[in-house]
């Protein structure tokens, strides 16, 4: 695929990540709002608007996963685009709280498609040699589209309620997913190093279930899905209740909180997803791709011990500058993390296996961490339920350092396959 085209297809896969993590995102700058306009629904029940759209989107991602090995990956992500979008809009009409927790399922469904689908048209697009950074970039959607969404929700929420921030984003995604209709699909494994006649033969092979077997004995791909499921049950629990607690409980502004809280959000996960990238790339070109692993380890371990001076300090200068840091830390694993994921696994069940970390992340992760979190904050209060999140960020740079040993055989392995090695 020449530059110019790749460049405009990453960015448009961007942007739609962008809206996608915004739609995601946004109920949780809506809290307070919802918490009045809905009486009597306490913060469990909160926490459950957020597992009700992880619940669907989790179990909906094994079978986006099997047709996106199967099928066209542009006519999946454009259909599940329309979808969500709408369903974030409709959001807007909900009239009770049941009504918007069915809202919320649908967008879950939309966006199983692009969580994916989308990762593996962009390891179609980069080598191994540059994917790190590549998915750096590309998970900066994260951080800025969660950003996003709380500045969204405080400037629009707060001045003309909490339906219209849900419109605006919802009607602007139906927009910007047409254009993926127009896309120039990449090859699978176009990116891998493997000859064109190699490609072929290896593309002409069916994905049979053996292959997803492959997966089981894949030990960087498995001890990589449970440090993401640590860090994710960490990432969801306090994107869905830090903007709650530094209203509640340090009594600053509802409006300031978002607005702050999505800035340095914005700010400190992009600079750490980019930093991340960079870093890995360079570490394992020069180093080897054990390295990937190793960052991975480092920077969420290096963010334990902000927790406790977070929670220990009262003025807002240390609150907010403590927080930063910690957010930096947390997203250098995004690209070298989504980096292994890609690496690790052949392209003709890539789909397939990014379904089944989706799969086991949320399931074990950002789906129960804003209901668990919730259930520890009506007992002991909300600055216990961030003493837990970062109990799992420890974890998480434990497992990544085991991961580590493994990732260069299992990516060379995985190349092997495309070259014509058996299953």
């Amino acid at each position: 695929m020449p530059l110019q085209s790749r460049r405009a297809l990453f960015a448009l896969l961007f942007a739609i990540n962008l809206l996608n993590y915004i739609d995601r995102a946004l109920p949780a700058s809506l809290l307070p709002l919802l918490e009045r306009a809905f009486p009597g629904v306490d913060k469990l029940q909160l926490g459950y608007l957020a597992s009700a759209f992880m619940v669907v989107y989790m179990v909906a991602s094994p079978l986006f996963g099997w047709l996106g090995d199967r099928r066209s990956r542009k006519l999946i992500l454009a259909v599940g685009a329309q979808l969500w979008s709408l369903a974030t809009a409709a959001s807007g009409f909900a009239r009770t709280f049941l009504q918007l927790m069915v809202t919320r399922v649908f967008v879950g469904l939309g966006e199983a498609t692009f969580g994916t689908v989308g990762s593996t048209v962009v390891a179609d697009l980069y080598p191994p040699a540059s994917r790190a950074l590549a998915m750096g970039i590309f998970q900066c959607a994260l951080p800025a589209g969660t950003a996003l969404a709380y500045i969204l929700g405080g400037l629009l929420g707060t001045a003309w309620g909490w339906r219209v921030p849900l419109w605006a984003v919802g009607f602007t995604g139906m927009v910007v997913g047409l254009a993926l209709l127009a896309i120039a699909e990449p090859r699978r494994g176009a990116a891998e190093q493997a000859s064109a006649g190699q490609l072929e033969r290896y593309l002409a092979e069916r994905a049979d279930w053996r292959r997803y077997l492959t997966l089981l004995r894949n030990r960087s791909y498995l001890i990589n899905t449970v440090a993401v499921t640590a860090n994710s049950y960490a990432l969801g629990g306090l994107a869905h209740w830090m903007p709650t607690h530094l209203h509640q409980d340090r009594g600053m502004p509802l409006a300031h909180v978002d607005l702050w809280f999505g800035i340095v959000t914005a700010g400190s996960g992009v600079a750490g997803s980019l930093f991340g990238g960079a870093l890995g790339k360079r570490l394992a070109v020069r180093r080897g791709a054990h390295w990937l692993g190793i960052v991975c380890a480092i920077s969420t371990l290096a963010a334990v011990p902000l927790f406790y001076l977070f929670l220990a300090s009262e003025r807002p200068v240390f609150v907010w500058g403590l927080l930063t840091v910690a957010i930096v830390l947390l997203f250098v694993s995004t690209g070298p993390a989504n980096a292994i994921l890609l690496d690790v696994v052949e392209p003709r069940v890539r789909s397939g296996a990014v379904a089944l970390h989706i799969l086991v992340i949320h399931a074990l992760g950002d789906a129960l961490s804003p209901v668990l979190m919730g259930a520890v904050a009506d007992h002991g209060g909300l600055p216990r339920a961030i003493e837990s999140a970062a109990w799992m960020v420890a974890l998480s740079g434990v497992v990544w350092l085991w991961c580590s040993r493994f990732i260069e055989t299992d990516s060379a392995s995985a190349s092997e396959r495309i070259k014509g090695a058996s299953v």
